[in-house]
């Protein structure tokens, strides 16, 4: 079985990034999360 061409990569670090910000905006880290929007 062969997988189509998918960036995945590309899917991962996006799907990361997403999960980095739920977590923080779960925690204390939302703090940090508005400091690096701010940046």
């Amino acid at each position: 079985m062969k997988l189509p061409s998918v960036p995945w990569k590309n899917i991962a670090a996006i799907g990361g990034a997403v999960e980095t910000r739920l977590w923080l905006a779960t925690r204390p880290g939302k703090h940090m999360l508005n400091h690096l929007s701010a940046a």
